[in-house]
């Protein structure tokens, strides 16, 4: 497993209502954060976006990478929806790319965990938060007659 922090903020004046997907909770690193959650105003959610895999896939990750499919692996997401019939829709994706380990030179066929940050960003084996947009927003004139205002 790999995972990086994630912080959730609300900065309104109001109590916001979203809808969590693959967070776990930050103090036991294991238990899924139920969703929706209500956030009450300047109160913060502190998780864990984690991607798990067996030793198998994470070479599967490696070997696709080597060839140049650097996709990263959305694992998470975070969704607010505007109650207001014309507000606007926001959805972050967490994605996490790179694999923690590397093939050893010692050994053939042998594998190692990759034992800090290194390498160095950009390199196969590198874990990062990839290059995903974070944040998508869709603008409404009205949901409720799915009137989209799209550019």
């Amino acid at each position: 497993m790999v995972r990086a922090g994630v912080r959730i903020v609300n900065d309104s004046h109001r109590h916001v209502r979203m809808n969590v997907f693959g967070l776990i909770e930050k103090d036991d690193g294991v238990t899924p954060i139920p969703s929706p959650v209500l956030l009450g105003p300047g109160r913060t959610i502190e998780a864990w976006c984690a991607c798990t895999h067996t030793l198998a896939e994470w070479i599967d990750v490696y070997q696709r990478r080597e060839l140049g499919d650097a996709a990263d692996e959305v694992v998470a997401a975070v969704h607010y929806n505007d109650p207001a019939d014309t507000g606007a829709s926001d959805r972050w994706d967490l994605a996490i790319g790179g694999v923690p380990i590397a093939p050893t030179a010692e050994t053939q066929g042998g594998w190692q965990i990759i034992p800090g940050p290194e390498p160095a960003p950009g390199a196969v084996a590198a874990i990062g938060t990839g290059d995903v947009v974070l944040r998508h927003r869709r603008y409404y004139l009205s949901k409720s007659r799915g009137e989209e205002i799209t550019t």
